[in-house]
């Protein structure tokens, strides 16, 4: 490529760029820093300190710079690409957002701990800028399904938070639709009954529900319920939080019998479980109340 193509050709760069990663990657993290160098002075050279390039290449060179173990000089390189990303791309842009965080772990790391006010301030741009997540997740999905697919243990985590911080950011519709699609793949790749699946199960449900889409919830709900019985069994709190929000979500969904059948079927084993006079049941009873009292107003 590099004889076909020369040095400057973004094909080139990108591949120099995967060689220097997977060299980290394959456990040899001074090669990776290293090649990460090389590249570095070759981006400052032909498209200057300051071009989005360089400054992408300038991160990976302190990531594994930092995996070296030179937690001074990752700091250092965090620092320098702290300062290019807040002058060229602005202080809320998500790769100075990042370099922000990631200067304050290695100076602590290389026993200069960041003042507090500095650690304070990476905390609450993460917290309050999920806008600035969601882009900087989309990046490494994009990456990782390019590199691994998307069944890659990279590329899930990259869109398990994907999923989170749409939803954190607002859009609980396309945190469902993130999810929707990972739960689908995982049960694919894993089977319907990997622990993976019963924790994106809960997390599908959680944001369908908030989409206010009660028959998508009412359907997840049903799914992490048999998920859960079959990894947690019948008595197990959590196995009985899913039940009643299935129950719940199907009465939403404009099933209230449905509902009923399932709070009704959720009270006798939870007097079974806990006790006729245990305090959590007249939470059930009220529901069950409830949804009674709709499905009459139905008939």
């Amino acid at each position: 490529m590099l004889r076909e193509l020369g040095p400057n050709h973004p094909s080139t760069l990108t591949a120099r760029q995967n060689h220097a990663y997977w060299l980290g990657k394959a456990g040899d993290a001074a090669a990776a820093a290293a090649a990460y160098a090389s590249l570095l002075e070759h981006s400052v050279r032909e498209v200057g300190p300051d071009h989005p390039q360089t400054l992408m290449v300038l991160n990976g060179f302190a990531h594994w710079r930092g995996k070296t173990g030179d937690a001074a000089g990752a700091a250092a390189a965090y620092a320098d690409l702290l300062e290019k990303a807040d002058r060229v791309l602005g202080y809320h842009h998500r790769t100075t957002l990042a370099a922000h965080g990631n200067l304050v772990l290695w100076r602590e790391k290389a026993g200069e701990p960041a003042s507090a006010l500095e650690r304070d301030c990476a905390a609450r741009l993460y917290v309050s800028d999920p806008d600035a997540h969601v882009a900087i997740s989309r990046e490494k999905v994009d990456f990782w399904m390019r590199i691994q697919g998307p069944d890659g243990p990279n590329a899930l985590t990259a869109r398990n938070n994907l999923g989170y911080f749409q939803g954190l950011a607002g859009n609980p519709a396309g945190a469902a639709a993130t999810f929707a699609d990972l739960v689908d793949d995982l049960v694919r790749k894993f089977g319907p009954n990997d622990s993976r699946v019963l924790t994106n199960l809960s997390n599908l449900a959680h944001w369908r529900a908030r989409a206010e889409d009660a028959t998508g919830a009412a359907a997840a709900y049903e799914q992490l319920l048999r998920a859960r019985r079959h990894h947690l069994g019948d008595d197990n709190p959590q196995t009985l939080a899913a039940w009643g929000s299935f129950a719940h979500w199907q009465g939403e969904a404009g099933n209230p019998a449905a509902a009923v059948a399932a709070f009704a079927e959720l009270l006798e084993h939870m007097k079974r479980v806990l006790g006729r006079d245990h305090p959590h049941l007249d939470v059930i009873r009220h529901n069950l109340s409830h949804w009674e009292n709709v499905d009459r107003r139905m008939a």
